[in-house]
Protein backbone atom coordinates (compact mmCIF):
# COMPACT_ATOMS: atom_id res chain seq x y z
CA UNK A 1 0.00 0.00 0.00
CA UNK A 2 2.99 2.41 0.48
CA UNK A 3 4.41 1.80 -2.38
CA UNK A 4 1.32 2.33 -4.33
CA UNK A 5 0.95 5.69 -2.59
CA UNK A 6 4.54 6.78 -3.23
CA UNK A 7 3.51 6.03 -6.94
CA UNK A 8 1.20 8.00 -7.07
CA UNK A 9 3.08 11.02 -5.31
CA UNK A 10 5.56 10.65 -7.83
CA UNK A 11 3.39 10.96 -10.47
CA UNK A 12 1.80 13.93 -8.73
CA UNK A 13 4.19 15.77 -9.16
CA UNK A 14 6.20 14.84 -12.06
CA UNK A 15 2.86 15.82 -13.80
CA UNK A 16 2.69 19.05 -11.55
CA UNK A 17 6.33 19.91 -12.88
CA UNK A 18 5.98 19.03 -16.64
CA UNK A 19 2.26 20.87 -16.43
CA UNK A 20 3.82 24.06 -15.18
CA UNK A 21 2.11 23.98 -11.89
CA UNK A 22 -0.36 25.95 -13.80
CA UNK A 23 -3.67 24.89 -12.90
CA UNK A 24 -5.63 28.55 -12.88
CA UNK A 25 -5.48 31.25 -15.44
CA UNK A 26 -5.49 33.59 -12.83
CA UNK A 27 -2.07 32.47 -10.71
CA UNK A 28 0.73 33.10 -11.96
CA UNK A 29 2.38 36.36 -12.57
CA UNK A 30 2.63 36.85 -16.49
CA UNK A 31 6.03 35.93 -17.09
CA UNK A 32 5.80 32.65 -15.74
CA UNK A 33 2.77 31.60 -16.68
CA UNK A 34 3.94 32.34 -20.20
CA UNK A 35 7.38 30.61 -19.69
CA UNK A 36 6.22 28.06 -17.80
CA UNK A 37 4.38 26.43 -21.47
CA UNK A 38 7.70 27.52 -23.28
CA UNK A 39 6.88 30.93 -24.39
CA UNK A 40 9.27 33.23 -24.10
CA UNK A 41 7.75 36.23 -22.65
CA UNK A 42 10.90 39.01 -24.04
CA UNK A 43 9.74 38.54 -27.41
CA UNK A 44 6.77 40.47 -26.51
CA UNK A 45 8.21 43.12 -25.55
CA UNK A 46 9.56 44.50 -28.72
CA UNK A 47 5.83 45.16 -30.28
CA UNK A 48 6.74 48.52 -31.20
CA UNK A 49 10.16 47.93 -32.93
CA UNK A 50 8.08 45.16 -34.88
CA UNK A 51 5.00 47.49 -35.60
CA UNK A 52 7.66 50.01 -37.35
CA UNK A 53 9.62 47.52 -38.90
CA UNK A 54 6.70 46.08 -40.45
CA UNK A 55 5.21 49.27 -41.62
CA UNK A 56 8.41 49.98 -43.86
CA UNK A 57 7.97 46.74 -45.18
CA UNK A 58 4.44 47.28 -45.87
CA UNK A 59 5.14 50.33 -47.72
CA UNK A 60 7.94 49.18 -49.57
CA UNK A 61 5.27 46.41 -50.81
CA UNK A 62 2.92 48.61 -51.61
CA UNK A 63 5.42 50.91 -53.99
CA UNK A 64 6.31 47.41 -56.14
CA UNK A 65 3.22 46.18 -56.44
CA UNK A 66 2.04 49.85 -57.48
CA UNK A 67 -1.35 49.74 -56.06
CA UNK A 68 -3.44 51.26 -53.84
CA UNK A 69 -5.06 48.03 -52.64
CA UNK A 70 -3.91 46.84 -49.43
CA UNK A 71 -4.36 43.49 -49.63
CA UNK A 72 -2.35 43.61 -53.36
CA UNK A 73 1.15 44.01 -50.83
CA UNK A 74 0.30 40.13 -50.17
CA UNK A 75 -0.57 38.59 -53.22
CA UNK A 76 2.89 37.10 -54.60
CA UNK A 77 3.03 38.10 -58.96
CA UNK A 78 3.72 34.92 -61.23
CA UNK A 79 7.13 36.37 -61.78
CA UNK A 80 8.96 37.86 -58.60
CA UNK A 81 12.60 38.52 -57.63
CA UNK A 82 13.88 36.66 -54.66
CA UNK A 83 14.92 39.96 -52.74
CA UNK A 84 11.02 40.89 -52.53
CA UNK A 85 10.30 37.26 -52.27
CA UNK A 86 12.07 37.34 -48.73
CA UNK A 87 10.68 40.47 -47.69
CA UNK A 88 7.46 39.38 -47.94
CA UNK A 89 8.03 35.89 -46.01
CA UNK A 90 9.38 37.91 -43.17
CA UNK A 91 6.70 40.59 -43.45
CA UNK A 92 4.18 37.74 -42.70
CA UNK A 93 6.45 36.71 -39.68
CA UNK A 94 6.45 40.16 -38.14
CA UNK A 95 2.49 40.06 -38.53
CA UNK A 96 2.01 36.71 -36.64
CA UNK A 97 4.34 38.27 -33.83
CA UNK A 98 2.83 41.02 -34.04
CA UNK A 99 -0.80 39.21 -33.58
CA UNK A 100 0.84 37.25 -30.42
CA UNK A 101 2.09 40.20 -28.91
CA UNK A 102 -1.61 41.57 -29.64
CA UNK A 103 -2.90 38.84 -27.89
CA UNK A 104 -0.51 38.94 -24.77
CA UNK A 105 -1.41 42.63 -24.01
CA UNK A 106 -5.42 41.83 -24.40
CA UNK A 107 -4.29 38.94 -21.36
CA UNK A 108 -2.22 41.63 -19.43
CA UNK A 109 -5.55 43.54 -19.33
CA UNK A 110 -7.67 40.54 -18.17
CA UNK A 111 -9.11 40.33 -21.50
CA UNK A 112 -8.63 36.72 -22.09
CA UNK A 113 -12.00 35.72 -24.28
CA UNK A 114 -10.88 38.72 -26.71
CA UNK A 115 -7.27 37.43 -26.36
CA UNK A 116 -8.56 33.56 -27.87
CA UNK A 117 -11.11 34.91 -30.16
CA UNK A 118 -8.64 37.37 -31.81
CA UNK A 119 -6.02 34.32 -32.27
CA UNK A 120 -8.71 31.83 -33.41
CA UNK A 121 -9.91 34.77 -36.11
CA UNK A 122 -6.14 34.82 -37.21
CA UNK A 123 -5.63 31.29 -37.24
CA UNK A 124 -8.72 30.66 -39.68
CA UNK A 125 -7.06 32.73 -42.11
CA UNK A 126 -3.36 32.45 -41.40
CA UNK A 127 -3.56 28.63 -40.23
CA UNK A 128 1.05 29.07 -40.27
CA UNK A 129 1.51 31.45 -38.23
CA UNK A 130 3.09 29.37 -35.72
CA UNK A 131 3.53 31.54 -32.69
CA UNK A 132 -0.01 33.04 -32.53
CA UNK A 133 -1.14 29.00 -32.43
CA UNK A 134 1.71 28.69 -29.98
CA UNK A 135 -0.03 31.31 -27.99
CA UNK A 136 -3.41 30.43 -28.09
CA UNK A 137 -2.60 27.00 -27.12
CA UNK A 138 -1.37 28.37 -24.15
CA UNK A 139 -3.94 30.18 -23.21
CA UNK A 140 -6.80 27.29 -23.69
CA UNK A 141 -4.31 25.00 -21.72
CA UNK A 142 -4.32 27.27 -18.44
CA UNK A 143 -7.86 28.33 -18.91
CA UNK A 144 -8.25 23.98 -18.43
CA UNK A 145 -9.80 24.06 -22.33
CA UNK A 146 -7.38 20.96 -22.89
CA UNK A 147 -9.55 19.42 -25.90
CA UNK A 148 -9.56 22.83 -27.65
CA UNK A 149 -5.83 22.75 -27.09
CA UNK A 150 -5.07 18.95 -28.66
CA UNK A 151 -7.36 20.13 -31.77
CA UNK A 152 -5.10 23.22 -32.06
CA UNK A 153 -1.58 21.79 -31.48
CA UNK A 154 -3.13 18.45 -33.42
CA UNK A 155 -3.47 20.72 -36.40
CA UNK A 156 -0.09 22.69 -36.04
CA UNK A 157 1.97 19.44 -35.71
CA UNK A 158 0.30 18.44 -38.87
CA UNK A 159 2.03 21.60 -40.63
CA UNK A 160 4.87 21.47 -38.43
CA UNK A 161 5.68 18.02 -37.17
CA UNK A 162 9.13 18.82 -35.69
CA UNK A 163 8.07 22.22 -34.40
CA UNK A 164 9.53 22.28 -30.65
CA UNK A 165 6.99 24.65 -28.69
CA UNK A 166 4.02 22.21 -30.31
CA UNK A 167 5.67 19.29 -29.44
CA UNK A 168 6.08 20.51 -26.25
CA UNK A 169 2.82 21.81 -25.21
CA UNK A 170 1.46 18.50 -26.97
CA UNK A 171 3.58 16.11 -24.69
CA UNK A 172 1.94 18.24 -21.63
CA UNK A 173 -1.73 16.99 -22.31
CA UNK A 174 -0.51 13.82 -22.52
CA UNK A 175 1.55 13.13 -19.39
CA UNK A 176 -0.67 12.49 -17.11
CA UNK A 177 -2.66 9.42 -19.31
CA UNK A 178 -0.18 9.09 -21.61
CA UNK A 179 3.43 9.12 -20.78
CA UNK A 180 4.23 6.53 -23.56
CA UNK A 181 2.92 8.97 -26.31
CA UNK A 182 4.68 11.98 -25.11
CA UNK A 183 7.77 10.10 -25.15
CA UNK A 184 7.45 8.85 -28.61
CA UNK A 185 6.72 12.13 -30.13
CA UNK A 186 9.98 13.76 -28.03
CA UNK A 187 12.19 11.35 -29.43
CA UNK A 188 11.40 12.46 -32.72
CA UNK A 189 13.96 14.92 -33.54
CA UNK A 190 14.71 16.58 -30.74
CA UNK A 191 16.63 20.06 -30.23
CA UNK A 192 20.31 19.68 -29.03
CA UNK A 193 19.69 19.72 -25.57
CA UNK A 194 21.83 23.06 -25.01
CA UNK A 195 19.46 24.83 -27.03
CA UNK A 196 16.33 23.59 -25.18
CA UNK A 197 16.86 22.33 -22.05
CA UNK A 198 12.99 22.20 -21.30
CA UNK A 199 12.64 19.68 -24.24
CA UNK A 200 14.54 17.30 -22.14
CA UNK A 201 13.28 17.89 -19.07
CA UNK A 202 9.96 17.26 -20.20
CA UNK A 203 11.00 14.25 -21.82
CA UNK A 204 13.00 13.15 -18.84
CA UNK A 205 9.94 13.34 -16.80
CA UNK A 206 7.67 11.61 -19.93
CA UNK A 207 10.12 8.23 -19.16
CA UNK A 208 9.76 8.29 -15.78
CA UNK A 209 6.20 8.62 -15.73
CA UNK A 210 5.90 5.74 -18.28
CA UNK A 211 8.55 3.38 -16.16
CA UNK A 212 11.52 3.72 -18.37
CA UNK A 213 13.93 4.69 -15.14
CA UNK A 214 17.36 4.17 -16.61
CA UNK A 215 16.01 5.80 -19.94
CA UNK A 216 15.11 8.59 -17.69
CA UNK A 217 18.26 8.81 -15.27
CA UNK A 218 20.61 9.14 -18.49
CA UNK A 219 18.57 12.24 -19.88
CA UNK A 220 18.56 13.93 -16.23
CA UNK A 221 22.27 13.30 -15.94
CA UNK A 222 22.96 14.76 -19.33
CA UNK A 223 20.79 18.17 -18.17
CA UNK A 224 22.79 18.39 -14.52
CA UNK A 225 26.25 18.51 -17.27
CA UNK A 226 24.32 21.18 -18.00
CA UNK A 227 23.27 22.38 -14.67
CA UNK A 228 24.35 20.71 -11.39
CA UNK A 229 22.25 23.53 -9.43
CA UNK A 230 19.21 22.57 -10.15
CA UNK A 231 17.06 20.78 -7.38
CA UNK A 232 14.69 19.77 -9.93
CA UNK A 233 16.67 17.51 -12.01
CA UNK A 234 18.16 16.19 -8.71
CA UNK A 235 15.47 14.97 -7.64
CA UNK A 236 14.15 13.77 -11.11
CA UNK A 237 17.33 11.41 -10.96
CA UNK A 238 17.09 10.71 -7.40
CA UNK A 239 13.32 9.06 -8.04
CA UNK A 240 14.56 7.37 -11.09
CA UNK A 241 17.49 5.97 -9.15
CA UNK A 242 15.29 5.09 -5.75
CA UNK A 243 13.05 3.46 -8.65
CA UNK A 244 15.61 0.89 -9.76
CA UNK A 245 17.16 0.42 -6.50
CA UNK A 246 20.13 2.07 -6.57
CA UNK A 247 19.90 3.39 -2.99
CA UNK A 248 22.94 4.47 -2.78
CA UNK A 249 22.76 6.83 -5.73
CA UNK A 250 19.16 7.76 -5.41
CA UNK A 251 20.60 8.87 -1.91
CA UNK A 252 23.25 11.36 -2.84
CA UNK A 253 20.78 12.65 -5.65
CA UNK A 254 18.20 13.34 -2.75
CA UNK A 255 20.80 15.40 -1.04
CA UNK A 256 21.78 17.17 -4.14
CA UNK A 257 18.34 18.19 -4.15
CA UNK A 258 17.81 19.30 -1.14
CA UNK A 259 21.06 21.64 -0.83
CA UNK A 260 19.71 23.43 -3.88
CA UNK A 261 16.30 23.72 -2.71
CA UNK A 262 13.09 22.21 -4.35
CA UNK A 263 10.74 24.85 -6.08
CA UNK A 264 7.78 23.64 -4.33
CA UNK A 265 6.16 22.00 -1.28
CA UNK A 266 5.66 18.87 -1.89
CA UNK A 267 9.24 17.91 -3.80
CA UNK A 268 10.75 19.14 -0.74
CA UNK A 269 8.64 16.52 1.14
CA UNK A 270 8.70 13.95 -0.64
CA UNK A 271 12.72 14.35 -1.51
CA UNK A 272 13.30 14.90 2.54
CA UNK A 273 10.67 11.56 3.66
CA UNK A 274 13.14 9.35 1.03
CA UNK A 275 16.34 10.57 2.01
CA UNK A 276 16.33 10.07 5.49
CA UNK A 277 14.61 6.69 4.96
CA UNK A 278 17.32 5.87 2.77
CA UNK A 279 20.06 6.94 5.77
CA UNK A 280 17.54 5.03 8.05
CA UNK A 281 18.92 1.67 6.10
CA UNK A 282 21.79 2.13 7.24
Amino acid sequence: MKSVGRRLLISGWLVWLAVGGVQAFEGPARDEFLSSFGVDATQFQSAQTARNSLKERLATDARASQSLNPVAAFVLPEKEDNEVRTARARSTGELDLMQSTAAVRQIEQGQYGAAQASLEAYLRETPGAHESRKTLATILMARGEEASAREILESGLKLAPNFGPFKKLYARLLLRDEAERAVALLERVPPDLRIDSEYHEIYAAALQLSAQFEASSLVYEALLQLDDHNATWWMGLAISRDAVGDFEEAESAYAMASHFGARNLVLNQYGEARLNALRGQR
